[in-house]
């Protein structure tokens, strides 16, 4: 039985190009191998029996068929920009998960799962089980600006204080440090121009005697989406920011996300190297890029997706959407890994492949119970 997830984004990846001036429609679709599972699934902000936690303990519970231990199901979520449910799922859900939020109207529905049109503030996605799994690389973009932070002051997405001074300050000195070092006398900033990022801060990386610790060297791209100057904050996507958290200004940049490509495309081949006969044939991929790279970034089109053509076998069908925000994990996950969580990711490109280990050397199988469906989609097998 055939299911279909349906995701508006702000362009479509397909057919060898990026579509981002005109409209267009993306699809993929196959057979599943052998001993393969994937199970479909929904939530709305109106769902009373099931939360993003449930949810995220089924998903992570798994159904269907699992291959050993060292391989959890992987997940591909797909959130409406206003879905509430989205954190939860993310900080509670177990395996590899890829995806990003639609771009939509307001007020208007940009998910479908099906026929069923889900109304703002949904999110659906596809558990894979078996011989089936996501291996996910994630690429940024961005040149990091100006000194590194501790957030001494928050409240949801409102970065109050830097380093107990008014957040707002501290992106002033920001502004007027890139002026000098670049020669310009002027320079006219909104939200757009500069992104936050985020570091969440450890036991380890917290030194008691300084209060600062140990600067970390990788930092999640939050969208800033506006500033309240009376009060000093800053606005940053996401409410999952607290005091102690790394907090250091980011600015766009074509140089860096190419470096950054480059760097991510050998760690990558290095990691499959390791995995040997353990890693999994690409079926497919899926590429969720944000809305902020593509040509207005490069200069050119179809520069990411040149990459993650580099990053697979010849003719391996890619299809994908301009996102709103990456789902991601932290880095490059092949299928065999701890600490796996995602995140949220600003101005970042996630390559989710979809790969078959049916070949593997370690796919002994087990047969665990099906939990069953949340909203009571069949699985597609």
């Amino acid at each position: 039985q055939t299911q279909l997830l349906t995701v508006v984004g702000g362009g479509v990846v397909g057919d060898g190009k990026e579509v981002e001036d005109s409209l267009g429609l993306s699809f993929i679709g196959g057979i599943l191998p052998e001993h393969s599972s994937v199970h479909l699934f929904s939530l709305t902000d109106n769902s009373k029996e099931t939360s993003g936690y449930d949810m995220a303990c089924k998903l992570s519970n798994s159904n269907g068929i699992l291959v050993q231990e060292t391989r959890k199901p992987s997940h591909l979520v797909f959130a409406d920009p206003h879905c509430q449910q989205i954190h939860s799922l993310l900080d509670h859900t177990e395996g590899i998960v890829a995806g990003g939020i639609s771009v939509a109207s307001p007020n208007q529905p940009s998910l479908a799962i099906g026929t069923n049109v889900l109304p703002p503030g949904s999110l659906i996605g596809a558990t894979f089980t078996g011989n089936i799994g996501l291996e996910v690389v994630v690429t940024q973009g961005c040149r990091p600006v100006g000194s590194t932070y501790r957030v001494t002051g928050v409240d949801g997405p409102a970065v109050h204080e830097l380093d107990s001074e008014r957040a707002i300050d501290r992106l002033q000195q920001t502004i007027d440090q890139v002026m000098k070092d670049g020669g310009v006398d002027s320079i006219t900033v909104t939200s757009d121009d500069f992104l936050g990022g985020i570091h969440k801060a450890t036991e380890i990386e917290t030194n008691p005697e300084n209060g600062k610790g140990t600067i970390p060297d990788y930092f999640i791209l939050r969208q800033m989406t506006g500033f309240r100057p009376r009060s000093g904050a800053i606005l940053v996507c996401g409410p999952q920011i607290q005091p102690g958290d790394f907090f250091r200004f980011h600015v766009q940049s074509k140089e860096i996300a190419l470096g950054d490509w480059q760097a991510t495309l050998k760690r990558a081949q290095t990691e499959r190297l390791f995995l040997g006969q353990q890693a999994g044939k690409a079926l497919g991929a899926f590429q969720i890029s944000c809305m902020g790279r593509g040509q207005s970034l490069f200069g050119i089109p179809n520069v990411d997706l040149r990459h993650v053509e580099s990053l697979l076998p010849p003719n391996t069908p890619i299809a994908g959407l301009m996102a709103n925000a990456e789902i991601g994990p932290t880095g490059i996950r092949m299928g065999i890994s701890e600490n796996s969580k995602s995140v949220l990711h600003g101005f970042a490109s996630v390559v989710a492949m979809l790969c078959d280990y049916s070949d593997s050397v370690a796919h002994q199988q087990i047969e665990i119970s099906c939990l069953g469906n949340a909203t009571g989609a069949d699985a597609w097998e």
